[in-house]
């Protein structure tokens, strides 16, 4: 059976800033790099991390760095190439389900964070279905 993972990354660089384009050639630029190498140092800290291989469902709740207007979209690219890259997934394309949350600032965290829940599609749209149920006060 799949596990279901939580932890957290450091807030990603946004996808304008991901990218270059040098000599004619799109690439990831130093900002991209940096990140995925954190990522990569991240994740091997913690518990040990399996390559899944199942459809994949995702949910994120960010804290932005600073109080300006942010894309939620612009946060994803970042983070699932990095989680991609060192291995907790094949590919990208398995996650067929995101649940992304932008919440707002938090002094707490001057840096930014983004936290993160992963696991088999299923398993993951259950329990989020169990959440809202039990934080649900309008019945």
């Amino acid at each position: 059976m799949d596990p279901i993972f939580q932890f957290s990354l450091p807030y990603p660089p946004s996808v304008n800033t991901y990218w270059r384009t040098w000599q004619g050639r799109t690439m990831i630029s130093e900002a991209g790099r940096a990140y995925r190498k954190h990522v990569a140092a991240t994740m091997m800290v913690g518990p040990v991390y399996r390559c899944y291989t199942c459809p994949l469902a995702l949910s994120i709740l960010a804290y932005p760095p600073d109080r300006r207007k942010r894309d939620l979209d612009n946060l994803l690219k970042a983070p699932l190439d990095a989680l991609e890259k060192c291995g907790l997934f094949a590919d990208d394309s398995q996650i067929k389900s995101i649940h992304a949350e932008m919440s707002e600032y938090d002094a707490d965290l001057p840096d930014g964070r983004i936290y993160l829940i992963i696991g088999p599609v299923r398993k993951i749209t259950l329990k989020m279905q169990i959440h809202t149920r039990e934080g649900d006060t309008n019945e």
